[in-house]
C-alpha cells in the first residue's frame, strides 16, 4: 500500500507581526485616554521601521512604511532588540492613581501632628482627630495587578512555500481586525488602535480609539 505524500509546502504558517510591547498596572490601565502616547519598553522594530520576524531556527527581516510590512531577507537568528525603557515612565502620560493617594496620606499626616501639639491637654478632642486622620482609604485590589499591552501590526498566514519564494520588496498581506496602523491588545484581547509616533528616537504609539 502506498502511504500518501504530505505537501509540507501547503501548511500554513501564522504569525503576529508585533511591533512591541508594554506592561503597566491595572491603575494604569484605568487612566488610558484617546490621545494617551504609550512607548514601548519591548520593541521588535526601530525608529527606521527595520524589524525581524522570527521562524523557529531562523528569521526574515522586515520593513514597515506607508502603512505596509514589506520581506527584506532571510536571516539566521534574531537582531538584538533594543530596550527603551531606561528614560521613560508611563506616569509621564498617564496620571498614577497611587501617587495622588499618597500625596494626600502625606497632608493628612502633617494635619495630625499639628493637631496632637495645639492639644496636648485634650485627650478628647485628639482621640476625634486621630479617627479621622486615620480613615482607611479605599483602594481597588487589583490597582497594582500587571496588564501586558501589545502592539500588532497584523497577523502574517502564510503557506511555508509561499514564503521560502518571498523576494525583497514583497508586500505581505496582514489579516487585522480593524483598518488601523497598530491593534493594541491588553493580555490577549483587543482593546483599540492607534498610530506609531517617534519621540526622541523611540517608538510609541498614540491611541486613538479605545472600545
Amino acid at each position: 500500500i502506498t502511504q500518501p505524500t504530505i505537501n509540507l509546502g501547503s501548511i500554513p504558517i501564522k504569525r503576529n507581526i508585533i511591533l512591541g510591547r508594554q506592561q503597566i498596572s491595572y491603575t494604569q490601565y484605568q487612566k488610558l485616554r484617546l490621545g494617551n502616547v504609550i512607548l514601548l519598553s519591548e520593541i521588535n522594530f526601530d525608529a527606521q521601521g527595520n524589524g525581524c520576524l522570527n521562524l523557529g531556527s531562523f528569521a526574515i527581516q522586515l520593513s514597515y512604511a506607508h502603512n505596509n510590512v514589506l520581506f527584506q531577507e532571510w536571516k539566521t537568528k534574531m537582531e538584538d532588540k533594543k530596550d527603551y525603557t531606561d528614560d521613560w515612565n508611563l506616569d509621564e502620560y498617564i496620571q498614577s492613581e497611587e501617587q495622588e493617594l499618597n500625596e494626600e496620606d502625606t497632608d493628612d499626616s502633617e494635619e495630625y501632628e499639628q493637631d496632637i501639639q495645639e492639644s496636648d491637654n485634650q485627650e478628647e478632642n485628639i482621640t476625634q482627630e486621630t479617627e479621622e486622620v486615620e480613615t482607611v482609604k479605599t483602594v481597588h485590589p487589583f490597582a497594582n495587578v500587571p496588564i501586558n499591552l501589545t502592539f500588532s501590526l497584523g497577523q502574517m498566514n502564510l503557506p511555508i512555500e509561499q514564503i521560502m519564494q518571498l523576494q525583497q520588496g514583497t508586500i505581505l498581506n496582514l489579516h487585522k481586525n480593524t483598518p488601523a496602523q497598530v491593534e493594541i491588545y491588553a493580555n490577549g484581547k483587543l482593546i483599540g488602535n492607534g498610530e506609531i509616533i517617534e519621540i526622541d528616537e523611540q517608538i510609541g504609539v498614540q491611541i486613538l480609539n479605545l472600545d
